[in-house]
């Protein structure tokens, strides 16, 4: 008996760590399907190899998060609250460099991306990983306190404004991914859905005059 308890693991994971490695594990392959789907054809056609380009890049990118994933875990949620602030102000100084003539890469009219050559990123991705972290710092500060717009008004000012950086490049289907996330965090938290709806609402119709106006 005692030998057995001595076999134990000293340190297994937790039962919620091995659910999100299984969830990002499917969509990871979910992915992988569908980026090959997508390209394979393309590139064949194109004459830019043997249809697995993107696949390639696709695993490769996704097998550095895995290990991030998986380091960021042994670490503890301390590590990663020290990284919230300078990720976002990073976020944030790449959004603004998209927009500055020379340094922002432009393709097919939009300016989304900053680099060059191969080693290009998009910096609204960035963003989408801050702001979920910055958000959750936030959130995780009252809870059960949160009743009004009022009380998460940092969050909602620094998701606007990333919001209209990403749409302005211009990129709407990753400002209303960004605005759809940081909505789902916030009615999670503990804010009433009424205020929900006032703001997509407000939301809609500033999409239908941006649509309008283009």
């Amino acid at each position: 008996m005692r030998a057995a308890a001595r076999a134990k693991p000293k340190s297994a994971l937790p039962l919620e760590y091995n659910l999100l490695l299984t969830a990002t594990l499917c969509l990871l392959a979910f992915g992988a399907v569908m980026v090959y789907s997508a390209s394979s054809a393309r590139t064949l056609l194109q004459g830019e190899g043997d249809g697995t380009a993107f696949l390639v890049k696709y695993v490769a990118y996704g097998g550095l998060g895995l290990i991030g994933m998986h380091l960021i875990a042994r670490r503890g949620l301390d590590a990663v609250v020290k990284l919230t602030g300078p990720l976002l102000a990073f976020a944030f100084v790449c959004l603004v460099l998209v927009k500055v003539p020379g340094i922002g890469v432009t393709v097919n009219g939009a300016r989304r991306w900053l680099g060059a050559g191969p080693l290009q990123f998009q910096p609204s991705e960035v963003a989408k990983l801050a702001l979920v972290l910055y958000g959750a710092k936030v959130l995780a500060q009252r809870p059960g306190h949160i009743r009004t717009p009022r009380d998460i008004a940092p969050l909602l000012l620094v998701a606007a404004t990333a919001v209209l950086l990403i749409a302005s490049q211009p990129d709407l289907g990753t400002a209303l991914v960004v605005s759809f996330t940081v909505a789902a965090m916030v009615v999670a938290a503990g804010l009433p859905i009424r205020y929900l709806l006032i703001g997509a609402a407000v939301a809609a119709t500033l999409v239908l005059l941006y649509a309008l106006s283009a």
